[in-house]
């Protein structure tokens, strides 16, 4: 083979490698948009303007391997942990048994929050909470507050009415429910008026 074929071979692979350079860098300089137009379907008066997207730069680390996978531990309920005796003045058979009760500290650091936030998620939360623990007249006052600040919610209304019926006070909460109804059309609170007047509500 000659010098002369063997530097045609040469600048012939280097002319190729430097083509698909060039395409691949062309490939991912693009940047592909979605289309908005199925958005004009669900307005009906406002006109769809998009706006291009930014370039993101490509990260050198997948998002998979920056994050850590977290470790799943086994951990007792601790309501119900039973510690042995290491003691040698105890006998062996013996066990200390701790029950923790933080179930009124955690109510109570939710209550605190909902204070501070006003979040009536959080105040359906409680609501719920004490109505499940009995406590209806702590669960009618954190349901007439979430009332207040989202009228809104099914579920509170439910919990409100259900409350007052425990707490003896069966027309209001018919008379509640019933206009929750005309401004809600909630089945919930229809099927709960029913079983009210029916006395089937226990």
């Amino acid at each position: 083979m000659k010098d002369s074929d063997k530097t045609e071979q040469i600048v012939s692979s280097e002319n190729q490698k430097s083509s698909d350079a060039k395409m691949a860098n062309k490939e991912s300089s693009n940047i592909l948009e979605p289309s908005m137009e199925f958005l004009q379907s669900f307005q009906t008066s406002t006109p769809l303007t998009v706006t291009p997207a930014a370039i993101i730069p490509k990260s050198v680390q997948s998002p998979r391997e920056s994050i850590p996978v977290p470790k799943v531990l086994n951990v007792p309920d601790s309501s119900t942990l039973k510690i042995p005796a290491s003691s040698p003045s105890l006998s062996s058979d013996k066990t200390i048994s701790l029950n923790r009760n933080d179930s009124k500290l955690d109510i109570d650091s939710i209550e605190r929050r909902f204070k501070e936030t006003s979040n009536s998620n959080l105040g359906l939360f409680i609501a719920r909470y004490h109505y499940d623990h009995g406590n209806y007249s702590d669960a009618y006052n954190f349901a007439l507050k979430t009332n207040s600040i989202n009228n809104k919610i099914d579920e509170s209304w439910i919990i409100f009415s259900k409350s007052l019926v425990k707490l003896g006070r069966v027309e209001q909460a018919k008379k509640t429910l019933q206009l929750y109804i005309s401004e809600s059309n909630s089945d919930a609170a229809r099927s709960l008026l029913e079983s009210i007047e029916q006395g089937t509500f226990k």
